[in-house]
């Protein structure tokens, strides 16, 4: 895995902190990282509000990427200038870094899910017939197409689940799309089905499975943009209340990006707020993003607002 520099990214996330930083009680004085640890279970057993992880993280700048963190170290609590600091133990470093989530369990939900705008729900190429004398297509099949494909390319059929709309203006901001198989373009640039969920039939979409998150290394924890105010719109399992550990659409804005933490709220009329819960970005579609519910007093519930954690809000 390539050892991507994030200390710029961090640095622009303490533009504008003044008050003081405060530890959850029994915040450990050493830790030492484990194998399956994140920067994200890491921030929580120090304080109550990941988001400001990067104002207790100092890096060593003698040390070769000092950003990234790896399993063996020690980190080790410490005072600078009255406000408490975290510091790795000199010493080698060996293997993998952590990464920011638990990508390896939420990989799988992204995968599984494609926004697209109408028009480029229109131009996909779509599946026309098969090998077989079916209208119903499995793993095995080859699928004859409207458009053929890039040689050797790997690619998913789509299917329509639902529209996603702001639920205030009434805008449409996509089509969600959820996967149903699984193929490899062979050199006609038909589809060789290798892997199916679900059937598959006649008009349904096809696109190429590119990896939607390249590199998690890239993805800091961080609050996310002052006056930040987005809609919940609709959730992946078609419910209309969410959890923690369960992904949710947001509306997006601009400076809206993966690894930013958000506070759920729900507005119970002038100047009156409560907070329901926390949610860290996770991918971005051109008009949605895809947040992660980390925790939650109560159920988030579609129409609530995820703002930036800078904001004050009033509890029940």
């Amino acid at each position: 895995m390539r050892r991507v520099p994030l200390l710029f990214l961090l640095i622009l996330s303490l533009a504008g902190w003044a008050e003081s930083l405060s530890l959850r009680p029994g915040s450990p004085k050493v830790y030492t990282v484990k194998q399956g640890d994140t920067l994200w279970s890491i921030s929580s057993l120090y304080l109550n509000d990941p988001w400001q992880w990067p104002r207790l993280w100092r890096t060593n700048l003698t040390v070769s990427n000092p950003h990234l963190i790896y399993p063996g170290e020690r980190l080790l609590l410490g005072l600078e200038n009255g406000q408490p600091v975290l510091r790795r133990e000199e010493g080698p470093m060996a293997g993998e870094p952590i990464l920011t989530l638990d990508w390896a369990s939420i990989r799988p939900r992204l995968a599984r899910v494609r926004v697209v705008t109408a028009q480029a729900l229109q131009a996909a190429p779509v599946v026309e017939a098969g090998s077989r004398s079916s209208l119903r297509f499995v793993a095995g099949d080859t699928l004859y197409l409207s458009h053929p494909l890039q040689p050797g390319g790997d690619y998913g059929v789509f299917r329509y689940r639902q529209s996603l709309n702001d639920p205030q203006s009434g805008k449409r901001l996509g089509e969600e799309m959820v996967l149903a198989a699984i193929g490899v373009a062979n050199p006609s640039g038909q589809l060789r089905l290798l892997y199916s969920d679900q059937e598959v039939g006649p008009g349904e979409p096809l696109y190429a499975l590119a990896t939607l998150v390249a590199d998690p290394l890239l993805v800091p924890l961080m609050a996310a943009p002052p006056d930040t105010d987005l809609a919940l719109v609709a959730t992946p399992s078609l419910a209309r209340e969410v959890g923690p550990g369960e992904l949710v659409y947001l509306s997006r804005e601009n400076g809206v990006r993966p690894g930013q933490m958000l506070i759920g709220i729900h507005r119970m009329g002038p100047g009156a707020e409560l907070k329901r819960g926390e949610l860290v970005v996770v991918h971005c579609f051109a008009r949605v993003c895809l947040a992660l519910v980390t925790r939650g007093g109560h159920p988030l519930r579609l129409a609530d607002r995820a703002v930036t954690p800078e904001r004050r809000w009033r509890p029940r």
